[in-house]
């Protein structure tokens, strides 16, 4: 619709823009920019129907949009697999995901394959997905079904000597249990010896053999002991809890093997003819046969909910893992924390040596943490670790980027920012895949722990920016009121002087000249106000105590203001055998002037100011009270705050709101508080002073 106004005039277009509309409108770019459109829409469309999927629990797939889920595996062709999907994916205008199931028996090479398939995935746009489980197809499809994908490409082997000994192959049950989605099948290249030397890696340690034969020797004593006392298939039981045994301590193949050899057994010690494996009884036959099929699935169950069990109890340390090193990680509040818990963190979970490298000044990475005291990095394990950084990329070993150095360089990137490199040092066995996984996770714990340190130091810098920026305009305010108005007196008085100096009696002259020493007066306080605020603020105030008394503290402050209290009356009232206090004896005379100040400004014409020392403890109480209109509660903790004049009560129009912030940071230097309370018998304000006795 808006093209169209556009196209009929019924919009302005300025001159200078109608050539480029002119190209803007052409087919091409219309074409383009519906496909957009659409592309858009139907985004939005499949991840509306995603999510209403999730909430009302409908099982998928329930497509509104191509998407494409290509499985690997880290041996075979990969690249090849990536490639399809990528081209499908750009045939289909559909997003596309890359999936490896892992199921905890995956060695280095195959990790690093993996590794490589995901860097060249996600170069070329799509998303890596690593799934954990027993069963690849599986995962694969709820995977598939939970994202509404609607083609699976697979990788499918020439040459497979054992599957389908227990049902079907990988590709016969995705296209038995997938028929609702497209599978496209690419063949493998990889050779047969290379299959055949991969499985041989696979084999379990050898002391799962020794144990099953020690197993299947003991289950054959134990059923020699007791054969007198039980029927014949009954030894057979035996035999299957010595199959149960291996598979939930050992592997899946390991019970397979104890299944077989017990079933010999059973067959060659107890069944007749006895020490041969020839039976003559029909029963017999039928009895290690069945014997045979038990201890099969019962073992491949068995060893299933072994792995299962592993799993779940590596996913359960991992999580405690994350758990443990966000709770360490959320206690950080700058950087160099993060950096060293984290070093220390991995490092306790690795058993291995970590240093984390950060960015100087120059770009250049620097050592930043390490886990142990001297621990140096050679020039190439620095170049990985700059590579690593510089292209948001892992280096090191089991990647493609100088793989031969000892040291796993990862970066610690997210978005557009990269706050440094990680490295871990490889042990000697080498990493296994929930070690790369929980290092992974950890990096990502860090990477996003050490974001947050550097926004809350952003928000606590423009936090300090802006009460610098308030407390700059909350000054520059006060200083044109509270300066201009004295000088405005004594020019005027001053140019009266001036003028009319021969027409003014002499009454009239001693006026003016004490007007300009009031104001005169008046702008020195303001301006010693300032000073001492100055001081404050930059730590440059000293304090040069000496021993003195109330008594001359109190005389010399009520002299410098005798004449704002000279409309007032004034009631002392000081405790007799008071201590000497040890303080600085011309600070506390100066709060003690402001606070008086305030009092007087405040009071009403006769109104009554009491000025009152006791003894409280181990503290001296000054209380310095008027009859003033009195400060509301929500404000009696911010009127010690600098510039807070408030908008009634004792601040008001009449000060600057650095008074009373002068004396609380000349009473606290003195390890003594101030605070503001109701007046006597609640009527106006009373300021307390509590100064510690030594």
């Amino acid at each position: 619709e808006l093209i169209e106004r556009l196209k009929q005039g019924k919009v302005y277009i300025p001159e200078q823009a109608r050539a480029a509309l002119d190209g803007f409108f052409s087919p091409t770019n219309l074409s383009a920019l519906r496909e957009l459109t659409l592309q858009t829409v139907a985004e939005r469309i499949d991840r509306d129907v995603r999510e209403v999927m999730r909430t009302q629990g409908i099982a998928g797939p329930w497509p509104v949009r191509a998407r494409i889920v290509v499985a690997v595996d880290g041996v075979g062709n990969g690249d090849e697999l990536v490639r399809l999907g990528r081209r499908l994916a750009e045939r289909r205008r559909a997003p596309w995901s890359v999936v490896f199931v892992d199921r905890g028996d995956i060695g280095p090479e195959q990790q690093a394959g993996v590794e490589r398939t995901f860097e060249l995935a996600a170069r070329l746009g799509g998303e890596p997905v690593t799934l954990r489980g027993h069963d690849p197809v599986e995962e694969l499809i709820a995977f598939a079904r939970d994202h509404n994908a609607t083609t699976l490409v697979v990788g499918r082997s020439r040459h497979r000597p054992w599957a389908g000994w227990f049902g079907s192959t990988l590709s016969q049950r995705l296209l038995r249990q997938a028929e609702e989605f497209e599978i496209t099948f690419v063949a493998s290249r990889s050779a047969r010896v290379r299959r055949r030397r991969r499985w041989l890696r696979r084999l379990e340690p050898a002391r799962d053999y020794v144990l099953l034969l020690a197993v299947v020797a003991a289950a054959t004593g134990m059923a020699a002991v007791i054969e007198p006392l039980v029927p014949l298939p009954s030894l057979s039981l035996v035999f299957l809890t010595a199959v149960l045994l291996v598979a939930v301590r050992t592997a899946m193949r390991p019970a397979l093997i104890t299944a077989v050899l017990s079933a010999a057994a059973y067959n060659f010690f107890f069944t007749e003819p006895r020490y041969t494996f020839a039976m003559h009884h029909t029963h017999e036959l039928v009895t290690v046969g069945f014997f045979l099929i038990m201890g099969l699935i019962g073992g491949q169950l068995a060893g299933r909910l072994r792995h299962q069990v592993l799993a779940l109890r590596g996913t359960n340390e991992q999580t405690q893992r994350l758990l443990s090193l966000s709770r360490r990680l959320a206690a950080a509040v700058d950087l160099a924390t993060v950096h060293r818990e984290a070093t220390l963190a991995i490092a306790e979970h690795l058993h291995v040596p970590v240093v984390l490298l950060a960015p100087s000044d120059s770009g250049q990475l620097a050592q930043a943490a390490s886990s142990q005291d001297e621990l140096a990095l050679n020039d190439k394990a620095w170049s990985a670790a700059q590579w690593a950084f510089d292209h948001r990329q892992p280096s090191g070993f089991q990647t493609q980027t100088l793989s031969a150095i000892d040291w796993r360089f990862l970066p610690l990137a997210i978005d557009q920012d990269c706050f440094g490199v990680l490295g871990v040092h490889q042990p000697s066995q080498g990493f296994q895949s929930e070690q790369l996984a929980a290092i992974d996770a950890l990096t990502t714990q860090v990477t996003m722990a050490m974001a947050r340190t550097r926004l809350a130091t952003t928000l606590e810098q423009a936090k300090v920016a802006e009460e610098t920026e308030r407390l700059r305009s909350a000054l520059l305010s006060s200083v044109s009121h509270d300066l201009r108005t004295p000088l405005a007196s004594m020019i005027g008085a001053a140019s009266s002087l001036r003028s009319l100096d021969e027409a003014l009696s002499t009454k009239d002259r001693q006026e003016l000249l004490d007007s300009v020493i009031s104001e005169g007066e008046r702008l020195n306080r303001y301006i010693q106000n300032l000073l001492d605020m100055t001081r404050l603020g930059h730590g440059t105030l000293k304090l040069e105590r000496d021993w003195i008394g109330i008594d001359d503290i109190l005389n010399s402050a009520l002299r410098r203001t005798r004449e704002l209290l000279s409309p007032c009356r004034l009631v002392r009232n000081i405790e007799p055998g008071l201590p000497l206090l040890y303080v600085h004896p011309a600070l506390i005379e100066q709060a003690l002037v402001n606070v008086i100040e305030n009092a007087a400004k405040f009071s009403p014409d006769g109104g009554e100011v009491r000025v009152a020392a006791t003894r409280e403890g181990a503290e001296l109480l000054i209380t310095v009270a008027d009859e003033g209109p009195g400060i509301p509660p929500d404000q009696r903790e911010q009127v010690f705050n600098m510039f807070f004049t408030g908008g009634e009560g004792d601040r008001g129009k009449h000060g600057s709101g650095l008074g009373l912030a002068i004396c609380s940071g000349m009473i606290g230097a003195h390890g003594g508080r101030i605070e503001a309370l109701p007046g006597p018998g609640g009527r106006g304000t009373s300021i307390a002073i509590h100064l510690p006795l030594i």
